[in-house]
């Protein structure tokens, strides 16, 4: 009797066992697989398991990108991609935006997009994912934020079509507040070390020859005003060091409208340019750290394509010494650089020109009834303090001297 009931219990755990099996081989066989997708713009990839909704509900609107950032409305006033790769939409001022939303693209240095698409879900697994940049305007300067999840991303780019990229975009962070879509244009990356194209202009562009005698910062900038009233100023910069200056790199400055600023190095010079200048009358500056040690005032009009070569030697510098009686320490002195005629150059409101921002890199060394400005190139300048005015030739290795 003891056998038997073994037996059956042997037969028992057997079938058992095997319907087990067979059931869990119908499980497997009869569940559906799960979607995998790999964005187009990412090689290699671990494989992504998400679950996706259909492309129509993201509601991409065929309007300017638009929608709400931190709970308030957004209505995006310009767009643009840089070489690095980052795309940034923004309302206000370019270089100071009230609101800008950015997202870091993983893209090659100077690589287009174009035809390119993105799609990422905050339950999506593995893999890269661009990071969300957030920059808000406050009293005390920018705050800036940084997101990598959870968010949902649709971003799509068309061809390059005479030099601008058309896109769409759906972005959505719930926990912030943010959501924005629609579609936008921007100009497509190109190569800073090209010749500028006539879709550029007005522009300019130059090589610099420079021998660094300490580690500074050297930039090429810009400082005018328009035609049109308003001052414009822009400039890019690199740091050199007297041992290896051209190391080779790039960096660039883009201002709203765009107004891109341009410079790199090659095995013997620094280049730069400056590319869709609004017309007007306008000083090409380099600056060295905090002195401006070349500069020239030049005339834009609306199809310029100027070439301005600089060679500079700081050993053929000069020295301005002005005397003040009863000066106070950071009591405003201006210098502004004349023409190479000696005057302003025509056209110019007086009430603006002293507005420009270069006049503040001229950073003079005060002392007791007087200050000094160093690294002057031999040119004319004007000396304004108060109401009072000097016109003052620095002339090369010399120390030049003048009272109120």
């Amino acid at each position: 009797m003891k056998r038997l009931f073994l037996s059956f219990v042997l037969i028992f755990l057997i079938m058992s066992s095997g319907c087990g099996e067979q059931n869990s081989s119908d499980s497997s066989s009869s569940s559906k697989p799960a979607s995998v997708s790999k964005p187009k713009a990412f090689e290699p990839l671990q494989p992504i398991v998400a679950k996706r909704p259909a492309i129509d509900e993201l509601k991409i609107p065929d309007t300017p990108v638009s929608g709400q950032v931190m709970g308030q409305p957004f209505q995006s006033e310009g767009a643009d991609i840089s070489v690095m790769g980052s795309l940034d939409f923004w309302v206000g001022d370019r270089s100071f935006p009230t609101v800008k939303v950015g997202i870091t693209l993983p893209l090659a240095y100077n690589e287009s997009p174009a035809g390119m698409s993105y799609d990422f879900h905050p339950d999506q697994g593995g893999g890269f994912r661009p990071v969300i940049h957030l920059e808000l305007k406050t009293k005390r300067g920018p705050d800036m934020k940084s997101f990598k999840d959870p968010y949902r991303l649709n971003l799509s780019f068309g061809e390059t079509v005479e030099g601008r990229l058309p896109g769409r975009i759906f972005l959505s962070i719930p926990d912030q507040k943010i959501k924005i879509a629609g579609v936008f244009q921007v100009f497509a990356p190109e190569n800073p070390a090209e010749q500028p194209r006539n879709r550029h202009r007005p522009y300019t562009h130059g090589r610099i020859s420079f021998s660094p005698v300490e580690a500074k910062s050297l930039m090429a900038a810009y400082a005018g005003i328009g035609d049109d009233g308003e001052i414009y100023h822009n400039g890019a910069g690199m740091n050199l060091t007297p041992d290896n200056p051209y190391i080779g790199g790039h960096v660039e400055s883009t201002t709203f409208k765009p107004r891109n600023t341009s410079m790199w190095s090659d095995d013997d010079a620094l280049r730069y340019r400056h590319v869709r200048l609004a017309p007007g009358n306008y000083i090409f500056a380099i600056l060295w750290g905090q002195n401006l040690i070349a500069h020239q005032w030049q005339r834009v009009n609306e199809d310029s394509s100027l070439i301005l070569d600089v060679e500079i030697d700081l050993a053929e510098s000069g020295t301005l010494l002005v005397e003040i009686p009863g000066l106070k320490e950071g009591e405003r002195v201006w210098l502004l650089p004349l023409n190479t005629s000696g005057v302003i150059p025509d056209g110019l409101d007086n009430r603006l020109l002293w507005r420009l921002p270069f006049q503040l890199h001229f950073k003079p060394e005060y002392k007791k009834d007087s200050v000094t400005y160093q690294l002057l190139p031999p040119r004319p300048y004007l000396v304004l303090y108060k109401d009072f005015q000097q016109e003052v030739q620095v002339i090369a290795q010399k120390s030049v001297k003048i009272k109120f």
